[in-house]
């Protein structure tokens, strides 16, 4: 091939990337096409450029993918098949998008990698922009028209978007910490109005997340938020920060109705099984996380099989004296208690490889962002089946492949600390 054809088809290649990156708010559809596009244009520029294939890379690849072979080995044993085949097709982007990134023959500028982070943040910030101004020009939709209130907001969102708020608020929030992860290197690496527009748009995210009111989400945001901060400025710059960020946090409870009612839901709800027609968001995951348990006891070694486990846990809530389970398949809201229970042991590895393995390399290799990431991701699995959805599917293998493969020798230069004189 020629340098030039060469040169036209990596153009080609990083587009579809960029096109890929908009996935927050394109249609489920739309989004699969454009990524199976760009897996197919990652495996023609390989086989074009003659490019010699890296085994260790591939083996990684295959790490991270492991679920999706776990998946497809678990349906030998799958009494609903049906359910096993459709939890698999899900989780195909696991391991698609590591071989596909394993196989791309030339690496990212910082500049280019820092243009994807903004795709995905310009597709969060589309997403967010649209829910919030169809709500409020036409009000919730007429189910949920009772009352403004956080249920009514959460439900028509998801009606306007076709997104659950809680992968929303992971888009929006994950986005606004790609821009603060830029604003934190020296300042003179950008002109001051693109680093004024970097911090309205974090800003516009924050706050949508807030509207969401997806509360892990949010906490594993701060928490993050945090820790970039202090490794890149230091404690004796984070202390002001820390201050404001909490006022505002205080201002935002305050006056924003659907992040306070999901909160005092927390404060004021016993813990106890939901009873009759009292139920919410905080009793009702009580009752998951004992059925959970119970279903454990009996299945700690080798699992339900993730096509069975649904079903355990429906005849388990038919216990319960309340009607709240019957409107709906309610999963376990825990990432890794799922895999443990779908699988047993062999997904508590899952859980080694996919979660473990990135968290030491970003340790080893000094990636601040790569950090970042796998401790939101985790963070936000611990009361939520990220995995269980393509939009958490696609979020997750592309960014955690391409922290690795792409990205992982990048490091965020720490900010000099001045002393005022």
């Amino acid at each position: 091939m020629s340098e030039v054809n060469k040169s036209v088809l990596r153009k080609i290649h990083y587009l579809a990337t960029l096109a890929m990156m908009l996935f927050p708010f394109l249609p489920l559809r739309v989004s699969n096409f454009v990524m199976l596009g760009w897996a197919a244009i990652s495996i023609i520029l390989f086989v074009s450029e003659g490019a010699k294939l890296d085994r260790k890379q591939i083996g990684m690849a295959f790490v991270f993918g492991c679920l999706t072979v776990f998946y497809a080995l678990d349906l030998l044993r799958t009494e609903d098949i049906a359910v096993g085949k459709f939890i698999l097709e899900k989780s195909t982007a696991l391991l698609a998008i590591p071989l596909a990134m394993a196989l791309i023959p030339y690496t990212w500028t910082r500049k280019e990698t820092q243009y994807i982070f903004d795709a995905f943040t310009i597709g969060a910030l589309i997403l967010g922009l649209w829910a919030n101004l169809v709500f409020w020009i036409h009000g919730p939709a007429p189910e949920f028209a009772e009352t403004i209130s956080s249920y009514s907001y959460r439900m028509t969102f998801s009606k306007i978007t076709d997104v659950h708020p809680t992968y929303a608020s992971i888009f929006f929030l994950f986005g606004a910490l790609a821009q603060v992860q830029q604003l934190l290197k020296p300042a003179f690496e950008e002109a001051r109005a693109t680093r004024i527009t970097r911090v309205v748009i974090a800003h516009l995210l924050v706050f949508f997340a807030l509207f969401a009111a997806a509360r892990t989400p949010l906490i594993a945001f701060f928490v993050v938020l945090g820790i970039l901060w202090i490794r890149t400025k230091g404690w004796k710059r984070t202390i002001a920060p820390i201050a404001v960020t909490i006022a505002a946090l205080a201002i935002a409870f305050v006056f924003i109705l659907p992040l306070k009612q999901r909160y005092i839901q927390v404060v004021e709800t016993e813990v106890a099984l939901p009873q009759g027609d009292f139920h919410n968001s905080v009793n009702v995951r009580y009752g998951i996380f004992r059925c959970s348990l119970e279903i454990l006891e009996e299945n700690w070694l080798w699992g339900t099989s993730a096509g069975d486990l649904q079903n355990e846990l429906n005849v388990c809530f038919d216990q319960f004296d309340t009607t709240v389970y019957l409107t709906g398949n309610y999963n376990t809201h825990n990432q890794y208690l799922d895999l443990w229970l779908s699988l047993g042991i062999i997904g508590l590895v899952a859980v080694f490889l996919i979660f473990w393995i990135p968290l030491s390399n970003a340790l080893r290799t000094g990636s601040e962002f790569y950090l970042g990431f796998i401790l939101f991701f985790s963070i936000c699995c611990l009361t939520e089946n990220v995995l269980a959805r393509q939009w958490g599917v696609e979020f997750f293998a592309f960014f955690n492949s391409a922290f690795y493969f792409r990205y992982r020798s990048q490091k965020m230069e720490r900010t000099p600390y001045v002393q005022a004189t």
